[in-house]
């Protein structure tokens, strides 16, 4: 019995170890401020507000277009030839849209085992370094995603004879709004690292 009893304290001491997980930038406690900042919040939860919703609306019309495609192919025996090519359209967008929104809310898949493992200092440093990494991967979506959007807007295709660029300019899109919502993540680490230093100066012992 006193061998068994002697587990559950080693798996309570091991993950009394593991580190809290990471606050979303999106929902983190700092949220006041005055003047441009604030301001710059308020647009970033409305943006994300306002997206989801469209999101929500856009999704249903894609359901509403593919009862029609249904109803007019095997009910109707005269389907609609732009019911394929404008769901793909919507789809592609929303997942653009959707992938922003996911990004500044801070639940885009992620496999944290090994940061984790590392101290507290080591793994802030790990963590801004990944937000510059995206930072740079945003910006290369923005330039050469508006290039190729811009360069196609000539050209038409399909059913509905219109531009390919109507769903190319979700990339750049996405990538606009990620660069816009990253900066939230860097003043959650900037805020991270001040409550971290002030944690320190706390607990030093006085002279």
């Amino acid at each position: 019995m006193a061998a068994a009893s002697g587990h559950p304290g080693r798996r309570e001491e091991a993950s009394s170890r593991r580190p809290p997980p990471v606050r979303p930038a999106a929902f983190a406690p700092w949220q006041g401020g005055s003047g441009p900042w604030r301001a710059y919040r308020r647009c970033s939860a409305f943006l994300d507000r306002w997206i989801v919703r469209l999101i929500g609306c856009v999704l249903a019309v894609i359901v509403a277009i593919m009862l029609i495609a249904v109803w007019t192919r095997y009910v109707d025996n005269d389907p609609v030839a732009w019911s394929e090519q404008l769901s793909r359209i919507l789809f592609v967008w929303i997942t653009f849209l959707g992938a922003a929104v996911l990004y500044r809310r801070g639940v885009h898949l992620a496999v944290t085992f090994f940061l984790d493992l590392l101290p507290a200092r080591l793994r802030w440093w790990v963590r801004l370094v990944n937000e510059l990494s995206l930072v740079g991967l945003f910006a290369i979506l923005l330039v050469f995603g508006f290039r190729l959007a811009w360069s196609n807007i000539g050209q038409t295709f399909g059913a509905l004879d219109i531009t390919p660029s109507s769903f190319y300019f979700a990339a750049p899109a996405s990538a606009a709004l990620m660069l816009f919502f990253s900066l939230e993540q860097f003043a959650a680490l900037a805020a991270e690292r001040r409550d971290r230093r002030r944690q320190g100066r706390a607990g030093e012992p006085q002279a």
